[in-house]
C-alpha cells in the first residue's frame, strides 16, 4: 500500500513539474517573441513588473508571517496596480521609459483611492 501511495505522490509532483515546464517554455516563447517584436521601452517595463512581482511575493510572505491576511490583500491590490500601470503606460503619448513613470504614478493614485474607499 505504501508503494502505491508513494507512486501516486510521485505522479502528482510529476504533473506539477510538467505543468511548470510547459509554463516556463511558454514564458520563454513570449519573452523571445517580445524581445524580437516589442519596442525596448515595453520590454524594460514588463521585465521590471515581472521582477517586482517576484520580490513583492517574497515580501508579502515575510509580512504574512507576522500579520495574517496581508498576502491576500496584497495580491488583491497588486494585479490592479500592474494592470493600471500597463494600461496608463499604453495610453501615454510618449514611447520611451517616461510612459512607465506616468503609468506608475496613475496606478498609485488608483491604489490609494481604493485603500481610502476600503
Amino acid at each position: 500500500m505504501e508503494s502505491r501511495a508513494h507512486s501516486q505522490g510521485w505522479r502528482s509532483r510529476s504533473g506539477s513539474t510538467y505543468e511548470s515546464l510547459i509554463l516556463a517554455l511558454a514564458a520563454g516563447g513570449v519573452l523571445a517573441y517580445g524581445s524580437w517584436m516589442m519596442p525596448g521601452a515595453w520590454m524594460d517595463g514588463l521585465a521590471w513588473i515581472a521582477v517586482l512581482s517576484l520580490l513583492y511575493d517574497w515580501w508579502m510572505r515575510v509580512c504574512d508571517e507576522r500579520f495574517k491576511m496581508v498576502r491576500m490583500v496584497g495580491w488583491t491590490l497588486w494585479p490592479i496596480t500592474a494592470a493600471a500601470t500597463i494600461g496608463y503606460a499604453a495610453g501615454s503619448p510618449s514611447a520611451d521609459l517616461s510612459m512607465w513613470i506616468e503609468g506608475a504614478l496613475s496606478a498609485l493614485e488608483i491604489v490609494l483611492l481604493l485603500i481610502v474607499a476600503w
